[in-house]
């Protein structure tokens, strides 16, 4: 009886561990996505296209993939490499309102995710 209660214990506490690396892991790989993305709105609004911070951006998202693979649905990956690369290719034509446009998606796309795994109440009832 005693050794199924510590077991019981110890699996609580490896799965709420689990679930927090996790928000961890995943909030702060789109945080600084969304704080890349707002310096280089602030370059696009200065009419300065930096398609050097772009690619590190998608660098640094092809780094974080093979675990955010196993963290998030893949579809919401997808989506965000998708939208990268469609980043990627309004600041190579210099097209000052896609650019903008695209920023704002995947901002947005960045706080979906964050939204999505975080722990709230919602998700566990």
């Amino acid at each position: 009886m005693k050794f199924k209660f510590i077991l019981t214990v110890v699996l609580f506490v490896l799965i709420i561990s689990c679930g927090i690396i996790q928000i961890v892991i995943v909030n702060k790989t789109m945080d600084f996505i969304s704080d890349e993305l707002e310096v280089l709105d602030q370059e696009v609004f200065m009419e300065n296209y930096n398609i050097d911070r772009v690619n590190s951006l998608k660098i640094f998202w092809q780094k974080r993939l093979p675990l955010l693979e196993t963290l998030i649905p893949n579809n919401e990956i997808d989506q965000v490499a998708m939208l990268l690369a469609e980043l990627s290719g309004a600041i190579e034509n210099e097209d000052q309102k896609e650019t903008n446009i695209r920023i704002e998606v995947l901002q947005t796309r960045a706080q979906s995710i964050k939204h999505l795994l975080g722990f709230r109440i919602e998700h566990i009832v």
